[in-house]
């Protein structure tokens, strides 16, 4: 096994953690809000019943995977420096929320203890990880609003409590696709 095929296993690997805490959140989310559409508080999986009234807890959990998973990839990202054979598996053989992913280009970044980390990036308007991330802030947005009053947040707190959490997800989601980006930099 080559050196680039490890670093391309490597990214594609911890591409696939990000990939599965962000599919099985939206999931869980989406069927939070067709429960909570069928004004049913629980559902069944696995055998095991899932009260509604337990998303925003999860949710944050979920929120603090995709943090996690970030940094495993971001760090990885760091490492390998520019490398266009990975950046290539990652976007066409990859997978789901990164397949047909387009470069972000920095255009401000932050400097902090001797790293840095882009902050404000162009992005094409046809990439479609930026559209399906769209997506799925969209439905993590409503699941956590249908039920947060089920938890017993106020209508202010629900909307307060949903927008940092889509807020917290998109600035993570941020890093980690500017982290795949560097893999491609051509400067």
């Amino acid at each position: 096994m080559t050196d680039n095929t490890l670093a391309i296993e490597s990214a594609i690997t911890r591409a696939g953690y990000i990939n599965t805490v962000l599919v099985g959140g939206v999931l869980f989310a989406a069927t939070v809000c067709l429960i909570r559409n069928r004004k049913k508080d629980e559902f069944e999986l696995l055998g095991v019943e899932m009260p509604v009234k337990f998303f925003p807890t999860l949710s944050m959990g979920y929120t603090v995977a995709h943090i996690y998973c970030t940094y495993l990839f971001s760090q990885l990202c760091c490492t390998l420096g520019m490398n266009l054979d990975v950046w290539n598996a990652l976007t066409y053989k990859g997978p789901f929320i990164f397949n047909g992913m387009l470069p972000r280009n920095a255009i401000w970044s932050l400097e902090f203890n001797g790293i840095s980390i882009p902050m404000l990036t162009s992005i094409h308007t046809l990439d479609p990880t930026l559209w399906l991330f769209y997506s799925f802030i969209a439905i993590v947005y409503f699941g956590f609003l249908a039920s947060a009053s089920v938890a017993g947040y106020s209508k202010r707190a629900s909307h307060l409590l949903a927008a940092t959490l889509v807020f917290i997800n998109w600035l993570t989601g941020s890093v980690w696709a500017n982290s795949a980006s560097l893999l491609q930099a051509t400067s």
